[in-house]
């Protein structure tokens, strides 16, 4: 009975959880991973952006405004689960919508627009045969170099693959192609880029 009652809290704390769902429980518990006694604070000394020279400022400062595409889908992705590699205290760029992940150790953004990214992503990246699909554009920041990819799901068409990989040999691509998990009759793709030297710094025009 004594061993009944100290397992009593942990029940009331799973059934909670489950009642209110994954996002909002998630959501709070992502923001351990960079909380202000944890995050990088160096990313805040300089004030700017490394990647356009932008002001930086906080992703909860922010906020994301769901009447407008989402200008960084690594941060609003509008899932019913929580973001785990961003949160409220993380560095965010208000001119090129670069953010900086702990987890990750960079700056990362992503989205369905190849043409909204602030540094223009390689012209083999927004030329990649893609129509009729829809793609998630990512341009990632490691501190010295730029990495591009895509990501996509289409159908298992052999005509259409080699469509890809011919388009991703000839341009110098990683292809990666794997069975979707979701669909039968589908693949998911991955296109990356060669890492790239990020652009001499410019002050953005605010």
């Amino acid at each position: 009975m004594e061993k009944l009652r100290r397992q009593i809290p942990s029940w009331s704390l799973l059934i909670a959880i489950i009642m209110s769902g994954c996002g909002s429980y998630v959501s709070s518990n992502a923001l351990t991973y960079d909380t202000p006694d944890m995050i990088e604070f160096d990313v805040f000394k300089s004030h700017t952006c490394p990647i356009c020279g932008g002001w930086i400022t906080k992703v909860g400062l922010v906020g994301d405004d769901r009447s407008l595409p989402s200008r960084n889908v690594e941060v609003w992705n509008r899932s019913i689960c929580g973001n785990l590699f961003y949160g409220e205290n993380s560095p965010i760029c208000t001119n090129c919508w670069q953010a900086y992940s702990r987890p990750l150790k960079s700056w990362n953004r992503s989205s369905e627009d190849a043409k909204s990214f602030k540094c223009p992503l390689d012209e083999s990246i927004q030329s990649f045969p893609l129509y009729p699909h829809r793609a998630c554009y990512n341009q990632k920041y490691d501190g010295s170099h730029l990495i591009e990819s895509i990501r996509f799901s289409c159908a298992n068409s052999p005509e259409l693959l080699a469509r890809f990989r011919t388009y991703a040999a000839e341009t110098g691509l990683d292809l990666q192609i794997q069975k979707d998990r979701s669909s039968l009759n589908a693949v998911e793709v991955t296109v990356t880029g060669k890492p790239k030297a990020a652009p001499v710094l410019q002050p953005a025009k605010l």
